[in-house]
């Protein structure tokens, strides 16, 4: 026990407990744990802050947070060196400080520059050098008395921390417990238009720290600030707007009593800018539309769209007549759209895109239609035109009421195309991504542009017999299609016909030289172009003759085998599909039959 004892009050004399100890102290077991404690660090992690490229000269790291001493107890030899990451440096005495990345910049004798990392003396003199912040997590490697220790040191840009003090500090000053919602809002817009116009900066951070924005940056601001004195907020679109720029932005606030803002801080020119702060009573923008006698609801500005969007009958005590261009294009999350009875016109584009679409109506009322007003709606199943329309909808295809126009096919998986049809519009089938097949009636004699580009599935399209005019790009993208049929009617192959249409296409003409021309200038790897002269009637595998392989191959195609088929050579009565009666056909002809092939 005594052998014991001394050990232990010679382990407390090495780490300097002796003196307690030759003082009659009381000495505990935990007394010589706490004593004979490992070498340790003030902290194992440590947050630092820098300040990017380019807000250097506007703003300064507060010392205390750019860097960091570590600090060692318990211990008389100590080193410090960088075990992992790059953001920051340590020197001798275990001063941590942020790391910056110097770019030497020089020139290519050109228009471009080439950026290195050091000094490049074949080079000559570099142009400019930029420096960049090396944000991110580092480990500091700790040796004291032989045991290792780590620090971990976080390293952030600055800018985002003094945004939001600035925009704290303006809050303080400028906002009491007293105010209505508007009044609280207004002093947002008038932060915002205190900070000069500048293209350069489009979010609030960058405004706040260089002294201005453009109109995105203003509305991030104002969105800020409303969320921190718990009023919703959210960006709208203003570029439709009229008078207003492209890519325009502003926002709109809801107050705690449900009331709805418009604001605006986007003006150009130095601060004070001009704001606006307008009470809304709905949620849809609307214009007057003066040739209908009405008002055109041409946005909806929710934060969210509901599964089901009902546009009101009127709007601002006039009646609702039209929706316009681009109304909701691209917006997720409709399911249904009621369109009120009165709507005369639907403008271009008015759902492109909304691929959660899968109803609408078309009131009595409708008169006109845009061009890709359903283009790229993939789940849209339901039409319905009411009594009186001026359109017709059959099978997912939209028509004029005389069924001498069809508009659109946006997502069926077949087209039965009437003989009454003389015109398919422009991008009447474009996006289609279900059809594989599209047979026009010889009753056409316009395709619009890009009537069915981008159709993902399509593998055959044969023209009707009197199409006069074929517009651009009809078959642009169509990376499916195998064979194309153009008739002699055909006046002109315009250039773009065949823009990167599918790799082995074999396009049937009267022109087959200038389909040659076509197919190489539209980027058409392995195409083939042919004569109408030479299609073999029959010819199902293509090669060249019939024969019982054909048959063959149409039956397998119809017993569901996936089969490289001809359309054009298995479709011998020129019904437009491969059916028994086709194959049938092709037996009768082979057997010497007197049978015709169309």
């Amino acid at each position: 026990m005594k052998k014991l004892i001394s050990c232990a009050l010679a382990l407390m004399l090495a780490f300097g407990a002796g003196e307690a100890a030759l003082q009659g102290q009381q000495i505990t077991l935990s007394d010589i744990s706490a004593t004979a404690a490992a070498p340790r660090v003030d902290t194992e992690s440590v947050s630092l802050y820098g300040v990017s490229g380019w807000a250097e000269g506007y703003i300064e790291v507060p010392a205390e947070m750019a860097s960091h001493q570590i600090k060692i107890g318990g211990a008389s030899n100590v080193t410090y060196s960088l075990y992992s990451g790059n953001s920051v440096k340590v020197d001798s005495t275990g001063l941590v400080e942020v790391n910056y990345r110097t770019t030497y910049w020089y020139s290519t004798g050109g228009q471009y520059m080439y950026g290195y990392s050091s000094p490049q003396e074949d080079k000559g003199e570099f142009i400019k050098t930029t420096k960049d912040l090396a944000t991110g997590t580092s480990k500091v490697k700790v040796t004291a008395d032989g045991a290792v220790l780590y620090v971990t040191v976080t390293v952030s840009d600055y800018s985002p921390v003094y945004a939001e003090e600035q925009l704290d500090k303006y809050i303080s000053e400028h906002v009491t417990a007293s105010m209505t919602d508007k009044e609280k809002i207004t002093e947002a817009a008038k932060m915002a238009a205190g900070y000069d116009y500048s293209v350069s900066s489009s979010n609030a951070t960058k405004m706040i720290v260089t002294g201005g924005g453009d109109c995105w940056a203003s509305t991030d601001l104002i969105i800020r600030f409303c969320k921190k004195l718990g009023l919703d907020a959210w960006s709208r679109n203003g570029n439709r707007d009229f008078g207003a720029g492209s890519g325009h932005m502003n926002a709109m606030v809801q107050a705690s009593d449900g009331s709805l803002f418009e604001v605006e801080a986007g003006y150009s020119g130095k601060a004070p800018r001009m704001y606006s702060v307008r009470e809304r009573s709905t949620l849809f923008s609307y214009r007057t539309n003066s040739t209908y006698g009405g008002v055109e609801v041409y946005q909806y500005d929710g934060k969210t769209a509901p599964e089901t969007l009902v546009i009101p009958n009127e709007l601002g005590g006039k009646p609702v007549v039209s929706v316009g261009s681009l109304f909701i294009s691209s917006t997720t999350g409709v399911k249904k759209v009621v369109i009120p009875s009165g709507v005369k016109s639907i403008g271009k584009s008015a759902f492109n895109s909304c691929t959660d679409l899968e109803e609408i109506n078309l009131p009595a009322s409708l008169e006109s239609i845009g061009d890709m007003a359903f283009i790229k709606c993939s789940s849209l199943k339901t039409i319905t035109a009411e009594k009186g329309c001026g359109f017709t909808v059959e099978n997912g295809a939209v028509f004029n009421k005389e069924k001498t126009v069809l508009y659109s096919v946006p997502n069926a998986e077949e087209a039965d195309i009437p003989e009454t049809v003389s015109e398919i519009r422009p991008y009447a089938f474009y996006y289609n991504d279900n059809i594989k097949k599209i047979i026009l009636p010889d009753s056409v004699k316009t395709v619009g542009e890009g009537a069915f580009a981008y159709c993902g599935k399509l593998e055959w399209l044969r023209l009707g017999d009197n199409t006069e005019t074929l517009a651009d790009g009809i078959v642009t993208m169509d990376r499916s299609l195998k064979e194309l049929l153009i008739p002699k009617s055909v006046k002109e192959l315009p250039d773009s016909l065949l823009y990167n249409a599918a790799s082995g296409i074999t396009v049937y003409s009267a022109a087959p030289d200038r389909v040659s021309e076509l197919l190489e200038k539209g980027s058409v790897t392995n195409g083939s172009s042919k004569s109408l002269d030479e299609r073999v009637k029959g010819d199902a595998d293509r090669d060249g003759e019939l024969s019982v392989s054909d048959v063959l191959i149409a039956q397998q195609s119809l017993a569901g085998w996936d089969v490289d088929i001809s359309f054009v050579g298995a479709d011998v009565n020129g019904d437009g599909d491969i059916s028994v009666a086709d194959a049938l056909l092709m037996q009768q002809k082979l057997a010497q039959w007197d049978v015709i092939f169309k």
